[in-house]
């Protein structure tokens, strides 16, 4: 009988000891990916949600002027990204309206960051002062509307060759990769929009970026180089691994550990470890053999960036 006791006893204690372990590591996930939406409480957003920061509004004589946080590069600003702002600048003064007086303005003029100072984006000219025009629909900058553009990709990248060895000598030190990434003026004002500077960004940036414009709701963790992306109830682990001086240029094994350790912990449907570095063999091997994950890096972020723009 005193058997049984012994035995019991340790039982209970190996389950209490289990519950706290499990406990520890939920604790531990979610301090990683920080709150965690629901599964399917993001609704579909359409690909043409964009909202460009505004920095300063003033109304001098009879301009309403509107400046936005959007770098934008020497010479002329594209027509798209012209228009976009014009139609958010209309938006910022339908909304100032009812606080500020308008009515003599007969001009709507929209300003974005330029390397040098502020840029004269668009005017738009009011038929009838302090008149508005109505709002216009909202331009679709990605042609895919709501269609998860993640699960595309995993699609795509399934059907591929498993990559061989890249030809020729690879650089000792990479940066930013948006400086060799090709955008459609769409996704080029989009992104814009969003205050990235696609020549200037890494590909961490630009993938968030996209996904922004994508509808996928983004959620930070307590560490800066872990995301989760939610879009449809599907939850997609994000980890970025941003370029620095000295970087090696490819990917360490150590890089791939914490990724594949980091999604096995966040519970996340499927995970991307995002680069400006090059992919060794390895990250083919880890997406072999576990088909949730896969790695944009270098090589294969343009791949990402046209199955976006493109649909």
């Amino acid at each position: 009988m005193s058997g049984m006791k012994i035995f019991l006893s340790l039982l209970g204690l190996a389950i209490v000891l289990i519950v706290i372990v499990f406990a520890i590591m939920a604790r531990r996930r979610q301090r990683a990916l920080g709150p965690v939406p629901p599964r399917g409480s993001q609704p579909a957003i359409g690909s043409s949600m964009v909202s460009p920061r505004m920095l300063e509004f003033h109304v001098r004589g009879d301009e309403a002027q509107v400046y936005f946080e959007v770098p934008v590069g020497p010479g002329k600003v594209e027509p798209v990204l012209a228009d976009l702002l014009a139609s958010a600048a209309i938006e910022v003064v339908r909304e100032k309206r009812h606080s500020l007086p308008i009515g003599d303005v007969r001009k709507l003029v929209a300003f974005a960051k330029g390397g040098s100072g502020w840029v004269r984006v668009k005017e738009v000219m009011l038929a009838m002062p302090g008149e508005l025009p109505p709002p216009a629909p909202a331009a679709q900058l990605l042609p895919h509307g709501g269609r998860d553009l993640i699960s595309a990709h995993f699609e795509e990248e399934a059907g591929m060759a498993a990559p061989g060895l890249v030809e020729g000598r690879r650089p000792d030190r990479v940066g930013p990769a948006g400086s060799e990434i090709r955008l459609t003026s769409r996704l080029e004002a989009g992104l814009r929009a969003g205050g990235i500077d696609p020549a200037k960004a890494s590909a961490g940036e630009l993938v968030l970026g996209v996904l922004r414009l994508a509808g996928f709701q983004l959620v930070s963790a307590a560490h800066p180089e872990t995301h989760l992306a939610t879009k449809g109830g599907v939850r997609t682990y994000l980890r970025i691994d941003d370029f620095a001086a000295g970087d090696y240029p490819e990917i360490s094994e150590q890089d791939v550990t914490q990724f594949m350790i980091g999604f096995a912990s966040s519970g996340a449907d499927r995970g991307i470890f995002v680069s400006d570095r090059y992919r060794p063999l390895l990250a083919h091997e880890k997406e072999r053999r576990e088909p949730r994950i896969r790695f944009v890096t270098r090589e294969g972020l343009q791949r990402f960036i046209d199955g976006a723009a493109m649909g």
